[in-house]
């Protein structure tokens, strides 16, 4: 039998702008902003979902130079009543939004948060415990390809600038990366990456630990910065 996430996610073979926004029958939305600095060596992978029926939202931000420790800040479970225009939020430790400053061509991210800079990248997927981080993007994602659509929604290749705190570093960010749109029920089961087989430089298996389900996810950052993928498997052995 075809599993559920495959009978009730459409392909998307044209992408509208309306796509970009919130879908009002959607039982899951979800944004991804993924970008890479070569000069600062830095690279970032930004989630932001929202759950129709619990009313809740999750977000998680990673960041990482390659030879830099990871750093994670996580919220899996935002009350939100509705989104917002701006796709703002604010929990403890915590303030993002996410604005659609031109559809398909233009989103503006913004950040503060406290969040973690972890010992060990395998430690995204456990506790996440590590040490407290002071984390802020003000990051612009600007399309400078077409969309490419797929699977319950599409992705945009674009060119990324703006600023970077990570506790009392500010880095001048100026790179390239990729954009991702998606919605459906249940959540979209897709890989935003590049088809890349070549070994990662990085991997993090990563947990957001929500009221309606854990979400694993197992990124790869590639020798290149880019970002690859997919839903991952059990949470971090241990894990009650």
């Amino acid at each position: 039998e075809t599993p559920r996430a495959q009978r009730t996610l459409q392909p998307v073979t044209d992408v509208a702008g309306s796509d970009d926004l919130p879908h009002p029958d959607a039982a899951v939305e979800l944004w991804q902003f993924e970008a890479w600095c070569s000069e600062e060596n830095l690279a970032i992978w930004v989630e932001f979902g929202w759950h129709r029926a619990s009313r809740r939202a999750w977000y998680a931000a990673v960041l990482t130079p390659p030879d830099g420790p990871v750093t994670l800040v996580v919220d899996p479970d935002v009350v939100l009543n509705a989104l917002t225009r701006s796709l703002e939020f604010r929990a403890e430790g915590i303030w993002a939004q996410h604005v659609c400053e031109r559809p398909v061509a233009h989103w503006t991210v913004g950040l503060e948060a406290f969040g973690v800079h972890l010992d060990d990248p395998a430690d995204a997927a456990g506790e996440q415990w590590g040490t407290r981080a002071a984390v802020g993007l003000d990051l612009e994602w600007e399309a400078d390809d077409a969309p490419r659509p797929g699977e319950a929604g599409f992705t945009v290749p674009s060119a990324v600038h703006g600023e970077v705190l990570i506790d009392d570093r500010v880095v001048d960010f100026d790179g390239t990366g990729l954009r991702g749109r998606w919605w459906g029920d249940p959540d979209p089961s897709v890989h935003s990456g590049p088809g890349n087989d070549a070994p990662a430089h990085l991997s993090i298996p990563l947990r957001i630990a929500r009221p309606s389900g854990d979400r694993i996810v197992s990124l790869s950052l590639m020798a290149d910065g880019r970002w690859s993928w997919r839903p991952g498997g059990d949470p971090a052995p241990g894990r009650s």
